[in-house]
């Protein structure tokens, strides 16, 4: 039976990720996390599938690589779902890394994002740290498979005041953005980590759908699913800027600038191409469910309504 370390099993992906791993394979999974009693109630609803020998709950810091690389060395783990976000990614990831590179892994996959190497998108901070640790994936011994996402489904339900109020919660324009669903995410790495680096290994898969939403489009959206006219954000230097300090009232200053660099090249790149896209089915072994994301926004207005 394969151990697989799981990162992020509370976070969107790990919540659509960890539910599959138990009912479609055999994996052992260990689970680190910062609140065990929060990841165990999330895991109640799958008792049947013998959590007490197929889920280990391990509390502790995961940037903590002494704590994380015990953890693996007495599990066994063998395979690793990598997912690690935040301003200091990159230095916690390439510790990961390093540390499971000791502890001599077979296989992982790692969650990165949808850009084109020395594309727009490569000057955004946080991109930047995602195209460093890729670089040093391809140095490690093990086998390893990247997925990268376009723009996250569930990013809509932080706008949620705003679209209620009338307006879109951040600035498109007219090119238009993938969108992705995290059950596609789960559905990749999963199936990348039974197929432990045989045909995917060294691959970087991108997963989003195959139509670029445009303003213009999400607009049309979500006016009709939330029966309102919905304003757009204009994507322009102006508008970036007012609305760059608008967010470090909530967010720090430098979370708030990698923002409004990421919304400035939404206005040049949409993100996916037909061949990755192509290539995704493959990986999933079926239609995705990104390509769904307009029934997502009127199921999710509706939720708001009701």
């Amino acid at each position: 039976m394969d151990t697989i370390l799981v990162t992020s099993a509370s976070g969107n992906i790990g919540h659509a990720l960890v539910p599959l791993f138990l009912k479609e394979t055999s994996f052992r999974l260990v689970l680190p996390t910062s609140s065990a009693a929060k990841l165990e109630k999330q895991l109640a609803p799958l008792k049947e599938y013998d959590l007490q020998k197929r889920a280990i709950v391990a509390e502790g810091d995961i940037k903590d690589p002494v704590w994380l690389e015990e953890l693996c060395t007495s599990h066994g783990v063998n395979g690793v779902f990598l997912c690690l976000t935040g301003e200091n990614e990159l230095v916690v990831t390439g510790n990961t890394l390093l540390m499971l590179k000791r502890c001599k892994i077979e296989h992982l996959v790692y969650i990165s994002s949808c850009f084109t190497p020395g594309g727009p998108l490569t000057e955004v901070p946080n991109v930047m740290a995602k195209v460093a640790i890729e670089e040093l994936l391809e140095r490690m011994p093990f086998t390893s498979t990247v997925l990268g996402p376009t723009a996250f489904f569930d990013n809509d339900l932080h706008g949620k005041a705003a679209l209620l109020a009338g307006r879109l919660p951040q600035p498109i324009g007219p090119v238009g953005i993938s969108r992705v669903s995290t059950e596609d995410i789960a559905r990749a790495a999963k199936n990348a980590l039974e197929d432990g680096g045989r045909r995917w290994a060294g691959k970087k898969i991108m997963i989003g759908s195959r139509k670029a939403y445009s303003e213009e489009k999400t607009v049309f959206m979500w006016s009709k699913a939330l029966g309102r006219t919905i304003t757009p954000i204009p994507n322009d230097e102006a508008t970036r800027a007012h609305l760059e300090m608008r967010m470090r009232a909530f967010m720090s200053p430098s979370s708030a600038r990698t923002l409004i660099l990421m919304f400035e090249r939404f206005g040049t790149d949409h993100f996916l191409t037909e061949e990755q896209y192509k290539t995704q089915v493959e990986l999933l072994g079926r239609s995705p469910a990104s390509d769904k994301y307009e029934d997502w926004v009127l199921a999710t207005a509706q939720g708001w309504l009701s």
